[in-house]
């Protein structure tokens, strides 16, 4: 959608509007009627576009004290689910993306939504779901989304055992205290600095499988915050992309 100024019936200069809410200031030199569908000679973002408003599909992760989880979907109970609760707050991704570690972006984490993704993928050993919520916690994320960006794998119910993060090693130990759970999504949809929130169906809803808690990441629509512009956010995501593609950390 272009507004501005037009010579002869042809666009000139103005601002361009893109499907997605993404602003950008053009200018036009191709003597081109817009139905024609032009290309701009010059087109530089400006800040703050609109964020559409969306929503994501989620699976709530189901806690307990096993390595496995329960192997009788009629035995999971709502103390599984203790930790979950509907919450509000600002997305943003853990540095490193796996959360193997310590987030080197704790600061940031603090009071936030946070994405870690899922894996990383084969030949690297995967970072357990337990890591990753630790870390999060101790950054003092609000809650976890673990991002399973490989859009062709289905949404499943991840599990999580309270206790030693790690096997064999006693402490440091687990008591998921946050709501997590996991999108099949690619990156982009995840936008960060959107104030976005995380909502669950109640344990037994018809429409979810047995024993699921099923739920939705809703994105309502917005500025996009001072700070983190298109082109930055798709550096970052490039850069998760790429990582993604090597099996990186």
């Amino acid at each position: 959608r272009f507004a501005g100024s037009f010579s002869h019936g042809m666009p000139q200069d103005g601002i361009l509007t893109e499907d997605n809410g993404v602003l950008h200031s053009v200018s036009y030199k191709a003597d081109i009627p817009l139905w024609e569908s032009p290309e701009p000679s010059t087109k530089t973002e400006l800040p703050n576009p609109i964020i559409p408003a969306g929503r994501l599909d989620v699976c709530a992760a189901l806690v307990d004290n096993t390595d496995t989880g329960p192997q009788n979907m009629d035995n999971i109970g709502p103390d599984m689910y203790s930790h979950m609760r509907d919450v509000t707050a600002p997305l943003v991704f853990a540095r490193p993306q796996y959360g193997e570690q310590p987030f080197w972006n704790a600061e940031e984490v603090r009071g936030k939504i946070v994405c870690v993704m899922r894996g990383p993928p084969p030949p690297h050993e995967g970072t357990p779901y337990a890591v990753k919520v630790y870390n999060a916690q101790r950054a003092g994320a609000v809650g976890v989304i673990i991002v399973e960006c490989d859009t062709r794998c289905p949404l499943r119910l991840p599990h999580i055992r309270n206790g030693p993060v790690r096997a064999g090693i006693p402490e440091p130990a687990l008591k998921v205290s946050i709501p997590v759970c996991l999108v099949v999504a690619a990156v982009e949809t995840l936008p960060v600095g959107a104030v976005v929130s995380m909502q669950f169906a109640p344990l037994g809803y018809q429409h979810a499988p047995k024993g699921c808690r099923i739920g939705f990441v809703r994105i309502p629509r917005q500025e996009r915050q001072t700070g983190m512009s298109k082109v930055k956010e798709t550096n970052l995501m490039n850069q998760f992309f790429e990582a993604r593609r090597g099996g990186g950390k």
